[in-house]
């Protein structure tokens, strides 16, 4: 099998695997990102500046939701601690 080189995930099985991860059995989870906001002017040409905004991720973690949404997961419907979400999807593929 050749190297991965780039893994990406979505929102659900970022909160699927940070749930499993932490043992939670209860609750609807999303993931929480948290922004840092810098500002700055930036040269856009030879003779010419903008204001701008730079974003940058200070943390990735969970929260827990009020209700279910479509990004949220529902910690009692989750199987496994500390088993990624990708790998038990993968085999639920193969069955």
């Amino acid at each position: 099998m050749p190297e991965a080189s780039q893994i990406e995930y979505n929102l659900r099985e970022l909160a699927e695997m940070m749930v499993r991860d932490r043992g939670l059995t209860e609750g609807h989870w999303m993931v929480l990102v948290r922004f840092k906001l810098a500002v700055a002017n930036v040269e856009t040409g030879p003779d010419d500046m903008s204001p701008s905004a730079i974003v940058g991720i200070q943390s990735v973690g969970i929260q827990r939701a009020t209700a279910p949404t479509p990004l949220s997961v529902d910690a009692s419907l989750l199987t496994g601690a500390r088993v990624p979400a990708a790998s038990a999807r993968t085999r639920r593929k193969k069955k």
